[in-house]
C-alpha cells in the first residue's frame, strides 16, 4: 500500500475500491493515524507492566481505575467516525402505498403474493399471516380453513407463502373468504399494473392496494352465538360458504344470551398486553375481539372479572350485559407471576445467606489477634 498501489494507479490501474491518488492518500492517513495511537496504547500498557514490578501501594490501587478509563477511552476512540448500521431506507425503501395504508382505517393485510411476513411490519402494517415463529395451531388451522389460491409454504411455516383465493367482480371490488372478513383482513397488496377494472385505494411505482369493504372491525358483536364444543364440527362451520361472521360466532361452552344481540364496540386504547374497549349494549352479547385467545388473557368489565371465551375457535370473545360498559383485557400469564415469584424467593435467600456469611466473618478473631499459645521454659537440668 506504501508503494505498489501508488505505482499502480499511476499507470492508471484501479485497486479495489481506490480509484485514484487522493483516496490512497486517505487510505494511509487512516492507517498511519490507527497505527501511531494502537502503538501508544500498547507503550503505555508496557509502561505500567514495568511499573508493577515495583510493587508500591499506591501503583497497585491505581491500577484498577486506570485500566477501566483506559478501555472505555479505547472503545470511544474506535467507533470514532464509524457508521455501524446503514440508513434502513437502503434496506427498506418508503414505498408511499404502504405508507399511506397504514395511515388509513386500522385493518390488517395481506400480500397477494409479495411481501413475506412479516416485512409489511417495517411500514407499520399488520399482517394476518403473522411471522415466521412457532405458529399457534388454533389460529393456523383457523387461517388455513380459507380457500386458498396457492400455499407453497414449508412445513416449519405453515403460513409464509399463503395467497388466499381472491373474487374479482366487475365494478372493481373483490371478495375473500368469510374467515378473513372475520379476521379483519382489510388490505390486499399487489403489484405490478392494476388488474382490470380494478379500484386501487392507494398506488405508487410496482404497488397498489385494494380495499376489501366486507371486512370486519377489530372488535365487534355477532347477532347470534351458536355453542359447538366439538374441534371438528366448529372448524367445517368456520370453512363452510354459509358462515356469516357478522350473524353468527361459534363458542365452546354454553353462555346465557338473548336470540339476538345488538351493540357497537369500539376500541379506545391498544397496546401488546393491553386493550381497552368500551361497548354500548341495547342488549347482552359477546364481545369479540379479533386477536389470538391464550390462558394468559384476563379480561375485566367495570373492573370485575368475566371469562374470556374462545371465540370462532382462536379469538376471544367476552360475554357483556346491556348498557354502556368498559370492557379491559390484560395479559397476565401465570408463569409470569410463579416466575417473579421463584425470582424473589431467590433473591431473598441470597440476600439471608449474604447476611449471615457477613455476621460470620465479623465474628472471627483476625490472625494477629488470636491468643498465641504460651511455650513453659526449659529446666536447666533438662
Amino acid at each position: 500500500m506504501a508503494t505498489e498501489w501508488g505505482l499502480s494507479i499511476s499507470r492508471g490501474e484501479k485497486i479495489r475500491w481506490v480509484e485514484n491518488m487522493s483516496q490512497l492518500h486517505q487510505v494511509q492517513a487512516w492507517f498511519r493515524e490507527h497505527l501511531l495511537i494502537a502503538g501508544a496504547i500498547c507503550a503505555t500498557g508496557a509502561i505500567f507492566w514495568c511499573l508493577l514490578g515495583f510493587r508500591k501501594p499506591l501503583l497497585t490501587r491505581l491500577l484498577f481505575p486506570v485500566t477501566c478509563v483506559g478501555l472505555m477511552l479505547d472503545l470511544i476512540w474506535f467507533t470514532q467516525k464509524r457508521q455501524p448500521q446503514c440508513d434502513p431506507a437502503l434496506y427498506y425503501p418508503p414505498i408511499p402505498a404502504l405508507e399511506q395504508t397504514a395511515r388509513a382505517n386500522p385493518g390488517r393485510m395481506v400480500g397477494n403474493g409479495c411481501l413475506p411476513p412479516n416485512l409489511a411490519s417495517m411500514a407499520g402494517l399488520r399482517d394476518i399471516r403473522g411471522y415466521d415463529a412457532v405458529d399457534p395451531a388454533n389460529f393456523v388451522e383457523l387461517l388455513t380453513r380459507a380457500p386458498q389460491a396457492k400455499n407453497n409454504s414449508p412445513s416449519y411455516a405453515i403460513t409464509e407463502n399463503l395467497v388466499p383465493k381472491i373474487t374479482f367482480f366487475g365494478n372493481g371490488d373483490i371478495q375473500l373468504p368469510a374467515v378473513l372478513d372475520m379476521l379483519g383482513v382489510r388490505y390486499v397488496i399487489f403489484r405490478g399494473q392494476p388488474y382490470t377494472n380494478a379500484r386501487p385505494l392507494f398506488t405508487s411505482f410496482d404497488y397498489y392496494v385494494v380495499e376489501n369493504i366486507n371486512a370486519l372491525p377489530p372488535v365487534f358483536i355477532p347477532r347470534r352465538v351458536k355453542v359447538v364444543p366439538d374441534h371438528d364440527e366448529r372448524l367445517r362451520e368456520l370453512e363452510s360458504p354459509n358462515f356469516n361472521p357478522r350473524e353468527t360466532a361459534f363458542v365452546e361452552t354454553p353462555v346465557e344470551l338473548p336470540q339476538e344481540s345488538r351493540g357497537e364496540a369500539e376500541i379506545q386504547k391498544e397496546t401488546p398486553t393491553r386493550v381497552r374497549i368500551e361497548t354500548r349494549m341495547k342488549t347482552a352479547g359477546l364481545v369479540v375481539l379479533t386477536d389470538l385467545w391464550d390462558k394468559g388473557w384476563r379480561a375485566y368489565v367495570d373492573g370485575k372479572t368475566v371469562p374470556v371465551l374462545r371465540a370462532n375457535h382462536a379469538v376471544r370473545g367476552v360475554v357483556v350485559q346491556q348498557g354502556t360498559h368498559g370492557l379491559e383485557f390484560r395479559y397476565q400469564p401465570a408463569s409470569f407471576t410463579w416466575g417473579m415469584c421463584a425470582a424473589g424467593l431467590a433473591g431473598l435467600t441470597l440476600l439471608t445467606w449474604a447476611g449471615f456469611a457477613w455476621r460470620t466473618t465479623r465474628k472471627e478473631p483476625a490472625a494477629d489477634d488470636r491468643v498465641q499459645p504460651r511455650i513453659p521454659p526449659q529446666r536447666r537440668d533438662e
